[in-house]
């Protein structure tokens, strides 16, 4: 793992864990989404839990989760999605509580394939407005169109792809701001979906009243050493309740604010001064080519972004279609200027 990175003499040095580097005329920063958010606990000593699953990707994190025992998960999106199902496959039947700020859970695929929706407007058009709000007008009435003619709304999102970046682009960071606190969880459920078959597999566990999904917050977690006394305000709810379960699993995703990554290769280019933060923390700062943006301002030769770190400048800037089109320009430049690159 890439831990430093130095320019030295018209070319970098990246230090890696264990002591060897690497020296190359042009870095390519491709790290990959975040680690697990944290949960936002006033008595953190809770994180230290045995009953306590931080980061549900780690191999084998679920495995000591007993068949009865009652789950509370934290957080509605994908990831709970995932840890449901591979819960159930490991023979699971206990009750599931889901408990997120909105309640929103993702929407699923549509089955079967469908043929490319073009949006009717131009990107330059007044159809779409420059503020959060403006555009989640237009995306409405874009939906309503396409249906008229038989379209459904999930091709209208895919439509989308191609100009995301330059509609997340044309909003100020005041209205950038606004979707992050008021649209995102709206547009995740919807831009970011489950396959059909998990979606019909979750559905039903909620028909049965095995899964039960709230819209709330969790105050507080409290290991009793025989389970996990929760309380939790659910939403519109001036008093707070409590349940008992066995397990409590992080399933907020990957952290999104830059500044809790605790990276030390973004530690340390910020501290070198080579880096800086986006305006809203989402990632680092970027030219339009994804150079990097000194913390005077300046872009930097030979050092390039891809991927979740330039999130801020592009929004949707993790999935594959998006993360080859980065990819690829890099290469394209930097092989015709005769650059030997260095990923990390």
């Amino acid at each position: 793992m890439a831990i430093d990175l130095e320019p030295a003499a018209e070319r970098f040095v990246v230090r890696l864990e264990g002591g060897r580097s690497l020296a190359a005329e042009a870095v390519v920063l491709a790290v990959g989404n975040g680690p697990p958010s944290t949960l936002p606990l006033t008595d953190r000593s809770f994180l230290t839990s045995p009953r306590y699953i931080g980061s549900p990707w780690t191999p084998g994190s679920l495995a000591n989760v007993g068949s009865t025992d009652r789950v509370l998960l934290v957080g509605t999106g994908l990831t709970m999605m995932d840890v449901v199902i591979e819960l159930r496959a490991a023979g699971h039947h206990g009750a599931i509580e889901a408990v997120s700020r909105r309640g929103l859970l993702p929407t699923a695929h549509r089955p079967g394939g469908a043929a490319p929706y073009r949006p009717a407007q131009s990107l330059t058009s007044v159809f779409w407005e420059r503020t959060a709000l403006g555009l989640l007008r237009a995306l409405r009435r874009e939906v309503r169109a396409a249906e008229a003619s038989g379209v459904d709304w999930r091709e209208v999102i895919n439509g989308l792809r191609p100009i995301t970046a330059d509609l997340w682009g044309s909003l100020s960071i005041e209205e950038r701001k606004r979707f992050l606190t008021h649209l995102r969880p709206y547009w995740d459920t919807h831009r970011h979906r489950t396959a059909t078959e998990v979606g019909d597999q979750v559905k039903a566990l909620l028909a049965e009243g095995v899964l039960t999904v709230h819209a709330g917050r969790v105050e507080s977690l409290r290991d009793t050493g025989d389970g996990v006394d929760a309380t939790i305000r659910r939403r519109g709810s001036t008093a707070a309740t409590e349940s008992r379960v066995q397990v409590a699993v992080n399933c907020t995703g990957p952290e999104s604010d830059l500044r809790r990554w605790n990276d030390p290769l973004v530690n340390s280019l910020l501290k070198r001064r080579l880096a800086r933060l986006d305006p809203l923390g989402l990632g680092l700062d970027t030219a339009s080519d994804g150079r990097l943006i000194t913390a005077e301002g300046s872009p930097v030769e030979g050092l390039l972004a891809v991927g979740a770190l330039r999130r801020g400048a592009l929004w949707e800037s993790t999935a594959v279609p998006e993360l080859r089109g980065q990819a690829a320009r890099a290469a394209r430049s930097w092989a015709a200027a005769g650059l030997r690159v260095a990923a990390g």
